[in-house]
């Protein structure tokens, strides 16, 4: 062991040896200061006061720090200026003076005021919560706001309203200043908390591609409190492996530690719930003392399938009678209007957002009147079930069942803390 210390030891004597021999060989680089005198040559300075680099006051031309010296200065004015290397201290002087007027006078006329600024990212928050376009600020917002104060106020006001930065990648800019704003915040809280739980699932958007969207529940202050953590892109597959890499991923990235996560809720796909290769499975190896949850919604979603179809088959049916023709469709939206309805037509249900099945039955229910007149009309066999009293006992339970169901489900969402 002692031959080993006084190996280590004469090692890195010999590396700290070699490390000042090369440092020697190394030339110094020298930076040349400006002087005062070298406006006689026509020539002031710009960057740092270290390391100045000489500027031309007559064409702007900016040269290296290796040229600050007399005789490349004087080689400058007589070859690109000859008609001025003979002016004297003064000229120059006041070429320079005039230069920094102009800044000046640039600088204060296209800077932004504080509440200009202010509005922008107003008009910016504005925009992304009505999921509108960010060129629609300087198309259409920002012009009828012109007309409105032209009108209501004065002229003068009016010329305000122009100093407010609205384009396109104005607006794109703040919306992501808003936005690392906003993720920032929540790192920070999450951090000072301590302790959050996780909801993460897997979804597939319109145009085919999957994204691992994710909310985080945490403590702050003594007030629980749920917002959005991340939607980020799966690019290759959907395993419980690659959702795991890309949360693993992002903590990392954020500085946040697997065991101050003290819950998972996930649906039961097998990405999440496989033992093995599981998402779930993942996050144990982290943290063993995670808690798994299944989430109550998808719970109360396969409870839903189970019931028995034979009334929803046929109101299903009865549905897709008058709403996959357009035809019947605008037919029934007449009779609605003419017996007064409160509402005009029939809901279509969306198998991925069960909750709408509560809102089909209970809009047929509402319109039961005008939908067995359309099928008498129409001559369709469907037009008698409206006339048993059991058939409409069914309906009137399932709509008030799922209704109650519906409202609990967003209740608990809110109310029901996952850890």
């Amino acid at each position: 062991m002692d031959k080993f210390i006084k190996r280590s030891v004469s090692l890195s004597d010999e590396i700290n040896e070699e490390e000042k021999e090369s440092m020697k060989k190394k030339p110094k680089i020298v930076h040349r200061k400006y002087d005062e005198i070298y406006i006689n040559y026509g020539f002031t300075y710009c960057g740092d006061e270290s390391c100045p680099t000489p500027k031309c006051p007559v064409c702007g031309e900016t040269l290296g720090n290796n040229s600050m010296v007399p005789s490349k200065l004087i080689r400058h004015l007589t070859t690109k200026h000859p008609s001025v290397a003979q002016k004297d201290k003064t000229y120059f002087q006041r070429l320079k003076d005039q230069s920094k007027e102009q800044v000046n006078l640039m600088s204060s006329s296209f800077k932004t005021s504080e509440k200009a600024q202010k509005a922008s990212y107003v008009v910016a928050n504005m925009l992304v919560k009505a999921k509108k376009p960010q060129s629609l600020p300087e198309t259409v917002v920002l012009p009828v706001c012109k007309e409105i104060v032209k009108i209501m106020i004065s002229q003068e006001a009016a010329k305000e309203i122009e100093k407010i930065p609205a384009s396109a990648k104005t607006i794109s800019r703040r919306i992501n200043d808003i936005s690392n704003d906003i993720k920032s915040t929540l790192i920070e809280n999450l951090r000072f908390s301590g302790v959050f739980a996780l909801q993460v699932d897997e979804s597939t958007d319109i145009s085919g591609h999957a994204n691992l969207i994710s909310n985080v529940r945490y403590i702050d202050g003594c007030e629980l409190k749920e917002d959005f953590l991340f939607c980020l892109p799966l690019p290759n597959h959907t395993t419980g492996e690659e959702i795991f890499k890309v949360t693993d991923e992002f903590f990392n990235e954020h500085n946040l530690e697997w065991h101050n996560c003290i819950s998972v809720c996930s649906d039961s796909a097998a990405a999440m719930t496989g033992k093995v290769k599981g998402f779930i499975a993942k996050v144990s190896e982290k943290n063993p003392n995670v808690q798994k949850q299944h989430c109550f919604l998808h719970r109360e979603a396969l409870m839903m399938k189970s019931l028995p179809e034979d009334l929803l088959r046929v109101l299903q049916e009865i549905i897709n009678y008058i709403k996959s023709r357009p035809l019947n469709s605008r037919l029934f939206n007449a009779l609605c209007q003419e017996m007064g309805a409160d509402h005009q037509s029939l809901l279509f249900h969306t198998g991925v957002r069960w909750l709408s099945r509560g809102n089909v039955l209970s809009r047929i229910y509402e319109l039961k009147n005008e939908t067995e007149m359309f099928l008498q009309s129409q001559g369709s066999d469907y037009a008698h079930l409206f006339k048993k009293e059991e058939w409409l006992a069914k309906l009137a339970y399932r709509t008030d069942i799922f209704a109650h169901l519906n409202e609990l489900s967003k209740k608990c969402k809110a109310e029901i803390p996952i850890f």
